[in-house]
């Protein structure tokens, strides 16, 4: 059973800093906080099930507050523990006014890698996932990921979360979309420093113009792969599908 009050707390103090950080800086105008989502099944499945997809940032979130106490509060305002979780991803399918997620690469690919990984679930393939994302505080509702500076200011803090999300989510697998942005959060987790450069990855798959790689990290397989938009969706998730196997 999953202790959210622990959760809670725990990550919390890891975004209080990093908060800080942003309120003392040119950033702290129109910035937005993102937590991990997941789905209400997602501890229902065995660990070998469990995968947890990883963007770069978002591009707009629930709102533009800085202040953890609301963003780890109750109200709706809160980012921890949302009521609707994943499903905002499903109802936003036929959304003609909003994000319409049917729209975007980035939730085909994982909505078609997801139902082929769990073939027996229903068409709640949303439930039983966690997304998250490299860096944690980003523009708001400018379509934009956070440039250098903002990337910067928050990657320490962000490594630190991360591996929180990992103790906490416990995912057998995790599917990093990240292209490049990546290196500091994987070398932390190998526990190289800085200036060292990332091993040869376990394997590679080679598909239309890219390459998807593979790094066992404690038992962890951790998958990392080019952002879906503009790429070829099936030979994409076919990748990833030999890789998760």
């Amino acid at each position: 059973m999953i202790d959210l009050n622990k959760h809670k707390t725990e990550l919390k103090q890891l975004y209080v800093p990093m908060l800080q950080k942003v309120k003392e800086s040119n950033f702290t105008n129109d910035s937005c906080a993102f937590c991990a989502q997941w789905g209400e099944h997602y501890f229902d499945l065995e660990p070998k099930q469990r995968i947890m997809f990883v963007g770069r940032s978002v591009n707009g979130w629930i709102n533009n507050s800085l202040d953890a106490d609301v963003l780890f509060g109750e109200g709706n305002d809160r980012i921890f523990n949302r009521g609707d979780q994943m499903r905002w991803v499903h109802e936003r399918e036929h959304d003609k006014n909003k994000y319409n997620t049917k729209r975007s690469a980035f939730w085909r690919v994982v909505k078609k890698t997801t139902e082929a990984h769990l073939p027996k679930i229903n068409d709640d393939w949303f439930s039983h996932v966690v997304w998250s994302n490299l860096f944690k505080v980003s523009p708001n509702n400018t379509g934009m990921n956070p440039n250098p500076k903002l990337r910067n200011l928050q990657r320490e803090d962000c490594i630190s979360i991360f591996r929180k999300e990992l103790e906490i989510f416990k995912p057998e697998t995790v599917i990093m979309f990240t292209g490049g942005w990546e290196g500091f959060f994987l070398k932390n987790l190998m526990g190289l420093d800085k200036q060292s450069n990332l091993p040869e990855p376990d394997m590679v798959i080679p598909w239309s113009k890219y390459e998807t790689k593979q790094y066992f990290v404690d038992n962890l397989n951790i998958i990392v792969t080019e952002h879906p938009m503009g790429k070829k969706e099936e030979l994409h998730i076919n990748a990833l599908l030999e890789l998760i196997a």
